[in-house]
């Protein structure tokens, strides 16, 4: 029921928006990264990137859709089939998915601390501000149902889901592919050392199977595996910089108080610094904790994606800590606090294009 609501507050604020962005419900859905995901279910991949002299920042090609990983795709194309619009589709998708993956959280707050917080984890989790994506057509609702229950199926010893739902995790998005593989592996390890439970070996296995399995596509469709990195860096700016730009990006939004960007910004470090000292005085199976690390850490070197809420979003394991740390009265403030931002982080998106999600 509470994700329903959550998901309703984000529907009023976009409804209320329409006469102030010009745009119906299908153009906002069609914003941003989701008109990549849609060429790609509508058209596939292109055979291979094109190699530019000159460059259009504004004006990037089909060829580059190549940086978006297939999952979502193909889930999107797969419900289409049976007659529902394409943008309609992949909203559906990703719908379903973020219920799934809030029930998840819910599975995995449980295991760990209890049914009590695990409901809270889940409220967390689906009135956090960055889980608006979960209304568009975005792929994070999908690739966090994978990833919430593989680490559930990690704490429950059952190897071999476990892998599968890492590898089918990684097939959506390349972060929680690295950051499951660590976490199975790391699962795998405590069960050999312990137990000499060598079953668990299945769960490191196959969870890289997903990113692997579209690195081979790409050598074989357009020539190099290297064309997924080639196309996020010339593409898309991306690259490892350890964090140099997120402190630039940081220092220089703070001296700017009153920009909309300057409370995404700060406010993304202040969610990560709780959530790190969550984990910390609340701590979580060894790999379920190498999960969330792993993943913050991804953000936090990349010179593009940096602490916004759509990527914290993906560090799930930080939700249940949060939650055990924050207990009722702090989960009650933290979730009223979320419901007022998500409107006018919303707000901020859909008004001014410097802001991506």
């Amino acid at each position: 029921m509470w994700y329903v609501v959550s998901r309703l507050i984000v529907a009023a604020t976009m409804d209320a928006l329409i006469p102030v962005t010009g745009k119906n419900f299908g153009q906002m859905l069609r914003s941003w990264d989701a008109a990549w995901y849609l060429f790609v279910a509508s058209h596939g991949y292109p055979s291979h990137p094109i190699v530019m002299t000159q460059w259009n920042p504004l004006a990037k090609l089909p060829q580059w859709a190549i940086a978006f990983f297939p999952g979502f795709p193909a889930a999107t194309a797969l419900v289409s089939d049976v007659g529902i619009p394409l943008v309609y589709a992949a909203l559906a998708v990703s719908m379903v998915g973020g219920m799934v993956a809030t029930l998840g959280v819910y599975r995995l707050g449980s295991l760990c601390f209890g049914s009590e917080t695990g409901r809270r984890a889940a409220l967390l989790f689906c009135f956090f501000p960055g889980a608006l994506v979960f209304s568009w057509a975005y792929s994070e609702g999908l690739a966090l149902a994978f990833a919430v229950w593989a680490l559930c199926r990690l704490i429950e010893r059952r190897w071999l889901t476990a892998g599968l739902f890492a590898a089918l995790a990684g097939t959506v998005h390349s972060d929680l592919a690295v950051s499951l593989t660590v976490a199975c592996t790391i699962g795998a390890l405590v069960a050999v050392v312990r137990e000499r439970d060598w079953r668990s070996l299945q769960a490191p296995l196959l969870a890289p199977v997903g990113l692997l399995g579209y690195l081979a596509y790409l050598q074989v469709h357009t020539g190099s595996w290297r064309n997924w990195t080639w196309t996020e860096k010339v593409g898309w700016g991306q690259h490892v910089d350890f964090g140099v730009h997120q402190i630039t990006t940081l220092m220089l939004n703070i001296e700017n108080h009153f920009w909309r960007g300057s409370l995404i910004v700060g406010g993304g470090f202040l969610v990560a610094a709780l959530a790190a000292v969550a984990l910390w005085r609340r701590p979580l199976p060894p790999a379920i904790t190498a999960m969330a690390v792993i993943s913050m850490l991804l953000a936090y070197w990349s010179s593009v994606v940096g602490f916004r809420p759509r990527a914290l979003l993906a560090t799930v394991p930080i939700f249940p800590a949060m939650a055990a740390l924050l207990g009722r009265r702090g989960t009650a403030i933290a979730l009223v606090l979320s419901a007022v931002a998500t409107p006018f982080l919303l707000i901020a998106y859909l008004t001014n294009p410097a802001l991506v999600p």
